[in-house]
């Protein structure tokens, strides 16, 4: 925001000059209400609801630090944010030291390449070694941010345009508040994070939950696309179902003991066949 504020002054006035104003950003930080709403009911509208109340937080924390003057305007910061989200490169160093090291950084033109999941880049922070192909000893002490392709490039190869791998290990939904966009189809890491309690109400509360401490059941489960259901959910499901004898002799024997049941893998499989049906096909009814 400092720097965009000095207009042509500013050195980095011909890489502002080329980003998307205001009007043409896409960014979750951006949506319109009707265009939020379009999320109701999903885990992605929980993401959202938390972005929106972080970015307040922080525009709060900007204002009040009077670090800018005049403060920023509410659009004005929610550009600037946008902008780094989307565009900012952050570099994790084995070995050396950097300035920059694992702290989020722009790179003028070279957040202008498209996305490609399959592609494979490297990324490099520093300055150039001797052995290196473009070194030069007269700017042997300045420091470089490289990008560069691993993969075959050219049409021969198939490949005409030259694209970055933002990151293979953002679900769906960081995609989507980071970059604005979505995949076609989900991801291999694409879930929903399901933490469920036992409930306080059930007879024999204390005992149902030293039985799902020695099943080792964690209180958050994972639900992953086309991945088989989480034995922890199956176990939990069992456990919140058992009669009150059950859970005796459960713990009695710190077993559970009911796994052994076709009845009541019926019963569990059937709950949770149901239940994950109406998140499917549309629990914001519900």
């Amino acid at each position: 925001v400092y720097e965009v504020r000095k207009g042509n002054n500013s050195k980095w006035a011909a890489y502002f000059s080329i980003l998307p104003k205001i009007e043409n950003m896409h960014h979750p930080l951006f949506w319109t209400s009707t265009e939020a709403n379009i999320l109701t009911g999903t885990y992605a509208q929980h993401n959202l609801m938390a972005k929106l109340k972080g970015f307040n937080k922080f525009y709060d924390k900007v204002v009040q630090a009077n670090v800018l003057s005049p403060f920023p305007l509410m659009e004005e910061l929610k550009w600037a944010q946008s902008i780094v989200d989307s565009r900012a490169f952050t570099i994790k160093k084995l070995k050396g030291k950097h300035r920059l090291n694992n702290k989020p950084f722009l790179a003028p033109l070279a957040d202008m390449l498209n996305h490609d999941p399959d592609i494979k880049v490297g990324w490099k922070l520093g300055s150039v070694a001797a052995n290196e192909k473009n070194y030069n000893k007269d700017k042997k002490k300045l420091s470089y941010f490289r990008i560069f392709t691993l993969n075959a490039y050219g049409p021969e190869a198939g490949e005409t345009e030259l694209v970055n791998n933002y990151n293979n290990e953002l679900t769906s939904i960081n995609m989507l508040m980071n970059y604005g966009f979505v995949y076609d189809t989900p991801t291999r890491i694409d879930h929903l994070p399901l933490n469920i309690d036992i409930p306080q109400t059930l007879e024999l509360y204390e005992e149902r939950e030293m039985i799902r401490d020695f099943m080792g059941v964690p209180k958050s489960l994972m639900l992953y696309y086309e991945r088989p259901m989480p034995d922890g959910l199956l176990h939990l499901t069992l456990i919140i179902q058992m009669s009150t004898d059950e859970v005796t002799s459960s713990v009695d024997e710190e077993k559970l003991l009911v796994l052994e049941s076709d009845k009541h893998l019926v019963n569990a499989y059937t709950l949770l066949r149901d239940t994950l049906n109406t998140l499917l096909t549309g629990y914001i009814l519900y």
